[in-house]
């Protein structure tokens, strides 16, 4: 009888582990200090512990901006090369692929621009800010709404040469805020004039 007793346990057992599935991916979330490792005082990297094991997906020599994080934190995005008039790039890595991928390349901000600044509008959506990549004055010209999942890119503005996009902020209600720098002939002084877009009409004509 004791025998026939363990069995059933042991068939009642093996019955449950089979109907709870695949164990889940054990990376879950993605979050700074915990699961996503960036050192800000020293040459930048970036690492992702997964099962317990640190992996590197963007070593020192990339010169990696610090990740961005999506809402429901299964994602990153960063600017590689990040450095002085070097030009950057923008990769997505996806925790639940296991994925590290070029989404944005600097052939696309056109020629001697990159990627300046990125930020998530959702989980789907981020917005990327293009600049000259040669020049000591700050020269940010274009704003870029970025579908991370069919990479249809839109247009959100773009500025004359001798203008700047700064201080971008996403919102709650869906807008951008930003300010824009106008200069002189001799960029040794500016104007600043506030503005805000409303990209829910982008979404909504994808």
């Amino acid at each position: 009888m004791r025998s026939l007793f363990c069995l059933s346990i042991l068939i009642s057992l093996f019955v449950t582990g089979c109907s709870q599935g695949p164990s889940t991916n054990p990376l879950s979330e993605l979050i700074i200090n915990e699961s996503v490792l960036y050192p800000e005082n020293e040459p930048p990297f970036i690492k992702i512990k997964r099962e317990g094991k640190w992996e590197e997906i963007s070593k020192i020599d990339d010169y990696p901006s610090k990740p961005e994080i999506n809402a429901d934190k299964t994602k990153l995005a960063f600017i590689s090369p990040y450095e002085f008039e070097m030009a950057g790039d923008v990769w997505l890595y996806d925790a639940l692929k296991d994925e590290n991928r070029k989404i944005f390349s600097h052939d696309q901000a056109g020629e001697g621009s990159s990627a300046s600044y990125i930020h998530w509008v959702d989980n789907e959506h981020m917005v990327i800010l293009i600049g000259y990549t040669i020049g000591t004055i700050s020269s940010n010209h274009t704003l870029y709404l970025l579908n991370i999942e069919d990479n249809k890119l839109q247009q959100l503005l773009q500025v004359e040469n001798s203008q700047d996009i700064r201080n971008v902020k996403i919102n709650n209600d869906k807008t951008i805020s930003f300010d824009i720098a106008t200069y002189n002939e001799e960029s040794t002084e500016y104007h600043s004039e506030g503005r805000t877009l409303d990209f829910r009409d982008f979404i909504a004509n994808e």
